[in-house]
């Protein structure tokens, strides 16, 4: 007989609201080998105003510190940071420019005892315009090395999903073939399409991504070659609302899933639900409304801890939120 571990929930702030900025959003969190976590997002006097910088947060001791300033390059929009961890070093990624059309991908590995970059920032790909590497969430590390970083393009008519690869852990990157979507009888206003995927490796080595689109619904591509080429992309049965969504794979294989599963292009970011699958994603159940009032609960991102796992994400623009999920000892499970 086998049973799904119980989790101990609790609900933090890793930014207060007007703790360092007028507005906050797009966080991207991640637990660290010591047993920290680290959490970064942008924040400024509105979303693509010059003054939007990188700032980020560490958990100590089951307690959040001060948000601190990560990036900030040039009097330019600061845009969608994301943390990875691969052999013990921490990166950053960032964008900058004046909006996603025009973005430029920039990372640099930092200090996971304050969140300062070790060396500056330099550009992924230097010339690249529309920002090779993650867009959203974080790349995959494959076995072999290979780093797959899910990543989108945005123009004025169409969006689209792709997969940049690096054998060569960032050093060098090849762009990933664009990957459309479109669901007959919709037509929605443009631009139209998928973006920003969240991926995980399945234990038979299949790569999955879940895509948010303007379709009303989360989209799916599979590779079974490591990410070099993917599938079409094949609408869900899962509410999408036009924004971003994450999943995550848990040690023994199960997954859980963050988004607002509301049908609808632009429309409301609430409620916010954390769903998990034992099928690969096959089937979900819902396990938690982590927010329901009305407002902004969006972007969600998750992570892996050495206890359990966290999501965060934007509380009405105002604060970043991480709910964190211990797994309960066998007395505390009851």
């Amino acid at each position: 007989m086998t049973t799904s571990p119980r989790y101990i929930a609790n609900r933090e702030t890793a930014c207060a609201p007007d703790a360092v900025t007028n507005q906050v959003h797009a966080s991207s969190v991640t637990g660290l080998s010591n047993g920290d976590m680290a959490c970064v997002w942008f924040g400024g006097s509105r979303e693509g105003r010059p003054d939007v910088a990188i700032y980020g947060a560490l958990r100590r001791d089951g307690a959040w510190g001060a948000p601190v300033l990560v990036a900030k390059l040039a009097d330019i929009p600061h845009w969608n940071p994301v943390l990875f961890v691969d052999d013990g070093a921490l990166y950053l990624f960032f964008k900058i420019g004046g909006s996603p059309r025009n973005w430029a991908t920039f990372w640099c590995a930092l200090d996971p005892n304050s969140l300062s970059p070790l060396t500056a920032p330099r550009a992924l790909v230097p010339g690249d315009v529309g920002g090779c590497g993650p867009v959203r969430s974080r790349p995959l590390a494959l076995p072999g090395g290979r780093w797959v970083a899910p990543n989108s393009l945005e123009s004025k008519t169409e969006w689209t999903a792709c997969f940049d690869i690096s054998d060569d852990r960032g050093a060098t990157w090849t762009a990933g073939a664009p990957i459309r979507a479109s669901l007959p009888g919709t037509v929605p206003k443009p631009p139209a399409g998928i973006i920003q995927p969240t991926l995980w490796r399945q234990a038979d080595g299949t790569l999955k991504a879940y895509l948010r689109s303007t379709y009303g619904v989360v989209f799916e591509t599979v590779s079974q070659d490591d990410g070099a080429t993917w599938s079409e992309a094949k609408p869900l049965p899962i509410p999408n609302n036009n924004s971003a969504l994450e999943v995550l794979s848990l040690p023994g294989g199960s997954l859980v899933m963050a988004l607002n599963p509301v049908k609808g292009n632009w429309v409301q970011r609430t409620p916010l639900v954390l769903m998990g699958s034992g099928d690969g994603g096959r089937t979900w159940a819902e396990l938690a409304r982590l927010e329901t009032e009305k407002g902004e609960f969006s972007y969600p991102s998750l992570t892996t801890t050495q206890d359990g796992f966290a999501v965060s994400y934007t509380w009405n623009r105002k604060a970043i939120v991480v709910w964190t999920f211990r797994r309960a000892s066998l007395s505390q499970a009851g």
